[in-house]
């Protein structure tokens, strides 16, 4: 693997009912695997209309397809995962990075005025002092 690692991402179909006990296994299960070597982080993601079919979309970092194995190996995981098998329905993969863009922001105060800018582009007006710092999302 590259120094980018891989990237697993787990879509789920899930009951809405059923999202919250979701979202409460998912962070039993990081809770257990957070230290794995290997590990990178995780992110889920909750999807904004319940209507949605993918109710929650997982995004993990890890070094290697292995160390992912290795960890998620450890009994108490298989457990907590397995509880969910009767109700959700998991459709993931793994990938690598194929093409990036990052905006770099701003947040800035000129003449009291606030200023959101990408790119780290800061207007200035003529005699304009800057108050603000920058800030990176």
């Amino acid at each position: 693997m590259t120094d980018d690692g891989i990237t697993l991402i787990d879509a789920w179909e899930v009951p809405e009912d059923r999202i919250d006990e979701s979202l409460a296994r998912w962070r039993e299960r990081v809770g257990l695997i957070h230290t794995a070597p290997g590990f990178r982080d995780a992110r889920l993601h909750r999807g904004l209309h319940p209507e949605s079919r993918l109710g929650l979309v997982n995004v993990a970092h890890w070094d290697s397809v292995e160390a992912r194995d290795e960890a998620l190996a450890h009994p108490a995981f298989t457990a907590s995962a397995a509880t969910a098998a009767g109700y959700a329905t998991v459709h993931g993969g793994w990938y690598q990075v194929a093409a990036a863009f990052r905006t770099e922001r701003i947040d800035a105060k000129v003449d009291d005025a606030s200023i959101r800018s990408p790119l780290g582009i800061v207007p200035l007006q003529p005699f304009g002092t800057y108050t603000g710092s920058s800030k990176r999302w």
